[in-house]
């Protein structure tokens, strides 16, 4: 009896519990460094689909002072002030479709990887890598258009990370200016070969132009507020707590590099402004990797951080990892190839980011067939699969973070 499309999907969910179980869904790949470093806080914790926090943002001020032998008239009461921060999660869902040959081949669990395992691996690294965009530019975009000329779109370099673009030849994109929808395409080169011209060339360049900024199709008003909004903020709302109201503990700690590189005195300077805005413990900075070069080449940061490893057959040098200590506690450099070139992030570590939702990166889709991961399409001869995730980042000690402006590597 030949095979229907429900028994391929069951054998295959099958293949894949074996082959896979959780590591796939567990797994962290090359470049995404920010998102471990922040919980997934989901479930029982929740109510309604959003997550309270109650926010101190001011402290009691009843007290009185009196010379030591006089009876003192107390001053009244007065309330510190706690306000209640909002988040929901916001989803992100790919998908992948094989037809009835692939399917058919990969029902064999000796032939499941070599058929499909290579598309789930990279559905699922694809996922995390937009997760992490998303962590630190969601609401901001990916690129700023310096300049457009025929089918290229030269990008502002200050406003581009590399990571963002490697493998995202035939990426769908909608093009915005301050307001409105410009333009929507795709990929269809990614030249960053010079890392201060970077250019993306699209399939239809359309109205485009010179500081028009460019999203992940769908993006726009569809995805959480990232790190470097939340800290950029001085007016409105973050978490429906307003910045203006509380500009000394619900804005970020914002610093400026001064169109330079960046330097060791410059990062313990930025702390140091977060100091007193509850910015005390261990920070993890995640810089641009040419930045990252810059902090390796400083003479004060070799002279603690590098080392020599000599044997009979090789020699090492150089750096994995800085840290270093400051006013306001012990900081560690961290590369990532997804921060922009002029941009720097300071996080604290102590617990106060989080990311809010129901799910983190998985491919057991609920609702969809019993959450397994293969399905028969309804309208097309094949199977497909999904991954999928909700939730958003959030930050109950805003000012104690740093967000560091104006950073032009030297390379």
């Amino acid at each position: 009896m030949a095979q229907t499309a429900n028994d391929v999907a069951t054998t295959l969910n099958g293949n894949y519990k074996t082959t896979y179980a959780n590591d796939l869904e567990e797994a962290i790949p090359d470049g995404v460094k920010v998102t471990p470093t922040m919980e997934l806080l989901k479930g029982e914790q929740q109510q309604g689909g959003t997550y309270a926090q109650p926010v101190l943002l001011g402290l009691e001020h009843g007290f009185t002072y009196a010379a030591g032998d006089s009876v003192a008239n107390l001053n009244a009461a007065v309330a510190g002030k706690l306000e209640t921060a909002t988040v929901t999660g916001y989803q992100i869902v790919g998908r992948a479709e094989f037809g009835w040959t692939v399917a058919a081949r990969a029902v064999g669990p000796n032939k499941f990887r070599p058929a499909v395992g290579i598309v789930l691996e990279s559905l699922m690294m694809s996922g995390k890598k937009r997760g992490e965009i998303a962590l630190m530019y969601g609401q901001s975009g990916l690129g700023t258009v310096a300049s457009v000329s025929g089918s290229i779109l030269t990008m502002t370099a200050s406003d581009f990370s590399e990571g963002h673009w490697v493998g995202m030849v035939g990426c769908p994109i909608d093009v915005y200016t301050s307001t409105a929808l410009t333009q929507q395409c795709k990929i269809t080169k990614v030249d960053i070969s010079t890392p201060t011209s970077p250019k993306l060339t699209v399939d239809n360049v359309g109205t485009i132009a010179a500081a028009d900024v460019v999203y992940f199709r769908t993006a726009y008003g569809n995805e959480c507020q990232g790190a470097y909004s939340i800290l950029s903020t001085t007016t409105g709302n973050i978490f429906g707590i307003s910045t203006t109201t509380y500009s000394d503990l619900w804005t970020g700690t914002t610093y400026s590099a001064g169109s330079a590189a960046l330097t060791y005195a410059k990062v313990v300077k930025a702390c140091a402004q977060a100091l007193p805005r509850g910015g005390e413990g261990k920070f993890k900075f995640f810089v641009h990797p040419n930045s990252w070069q810059d902090l390796v080449n400083e003479p004060e940061v070799a002279r603690v951080s590098s080392d020599s490893y000599w044997t009979p057959k090789r020699i090492e040098r150089g750096s994995n990892d800085i840290k270093f200590h400051s006013v306001a506690g012990e900081i560690e450099l961290v590369p990532s190839t997804y921060v922009k070139r002029s941009h720097a992030f300071g996080f604290l570590q102590d617990g106060s980011w989080k990311r809010i939702g129901s799910t983190d990166w998985t491919m057991r889709i609920p609702g969809v067939n019993g959450g397994e991961p293969f399905y028969p399409l309804e309208n097309a001869g094949g199977l497909g699969v999904r991954v999928y995730a909700d939730w958003a980042p959030f930050c109950r000690k805003i000012a104690g973070s740093v967000l560091i402006t104006g950073i032009t590597p030297s390379t």
